[in-house]
């Protein structure tokens, strides 16, 4: 491995000190290394993106494009909740928060189109998500894209400040962006070759980001 790998994970943009005391504290994350192997315990598909007029609450996931309308806010102080009502055209569904509602109301604007993923569910008679995935619906530059969704362990600590599996899947985009072609192999290339074995940067990068079943198996 280059020393890159050793590098502290505050350096990696995005971290900073805060965020690489929580990682330290909650996963045991201190390097970039260290979150290059922190990897997913599960894939979810996210090949399609569904109507709204086609959701149903018994669905696991899904994956929808749209906009949202507007906002309202909606219970007693104590137990208040943050409501945007989300339309893709063919129908709207609402997307509910109760926790976090200044920093949903400060992060997504109305009238911008928007990728949403969550699971649907029953609440108040209607067919909702709650505390869905939100992003937007061109992807940056810098960000790897992958049909099959990774989801990576965090603990509720890290996710009252906000850092849950979609942050962690931003971060190791990142770093894989910045440190892949520098990652060294670990066995010899003729038993890379004898076995058909993915080089060690090809795994890394498919285990993270893989475009189908087969790459995952043969990626762990």
């Amino acid at each position: 491995m280059n020393d890159i790998l050793d590098q502290d994970i505050k350096y990696l943009k995005g971290v900073g000190p805060k965020r690489a005391a929580l990682l330290a504290r909650e996963l045991h994350i201190y390097s970039f290394k260290d979150l290059l192997y922190h990897f997913p315990y599960k894939y979810i598909d996210r090949s399609k993106i569904f109507r709204i007029s086609e959701i149903n609450s018994t669905q696991a996931y899904i994956q929808i494009k749209g906009k949202i309308i507007g906002f309202r806010t909606e219970g007693h102080p104590r137990k208040r909740r943050l409501v945007a009502v989300f339309s893709d055209g063919s129908d709207s569904i609402e997307l509910i928060w109760f926790q976090g509602i200044n920093w949903v109301m400060k992060s997504y604007q109305t009238e911008e189109e928007y990728i949403v993923f969550g699971r649907p569910a029953i609440y108040n008679s209607r067919i909702s998500i709650a505390h869905p995935e939100i992003e937007p619906a061109g992807k940056p530059e810098d960000e790897i894209s992958s049909s099959f969704s990774a989801q990576y362990r965090t603990t509720e600590k890290l996710k009252s400040e906000y850092i849950n599996s979609k942050t962690i899947q931003r971060l190791v985009s990142r770093l894989i962006s910045s440190v892949i072609e520098r990652v060294d192999e670990s066995l010899p290339d003729y038993l890379v070759q004898k076995l058909n074995l993915l080089s060690l940067r090809e795994a890394l990068f498919n285990i993270h980001f893989p475009k189908s079943n087969k790459l995952i198996e043969k990626a762990t």
